[in-house]
């Protein structure tokens, strides 16, 4: 049930990005470069992978933060999000 509303909820905001995109940058009809879209994805990439290396990593490795504290509070997803960051790399740790 979680899953299905979590997933409601993203597409509602990815509709609603689009859709914003769209009235601010334009349409796509033929003959647009789509040059300002491309500018904002790059942006929106950049800033995310920044987001993630310094605020989301870091506080999932110390289990601390406002972050960690949003996983905590949906059940079950804590320990799943901080198995999932630690397991896939203990086939790196040179047991092999």
């Amino acid at each position: 049930m979680g899953q299905t509303l979590s997933l409601a909820a993203v597409y509602c905001c990815c509709s609603a990005g689009a859709s914003l995109c769209n009235s601010c940058f334009g349409t796509t009809a033929t003959g647009t470069t789509g040059r300002k879209r491309s500018v904002l994805l790059l942006g929106l990439v950049i800033a995310f992978s920044l987001w993630f290396q310094y605020s989301v990593g870091p506080g999932i490795v110390s289990q601390s933060g406002w972050v960690w504290k949003t996983y905590r509070a949906i059940p079950g997803t804590g320990k799943l999000v901080y198995h999932a960051w630690y397991d896939s790399c203990a086939q790196y740790d040179g047991n092999n």
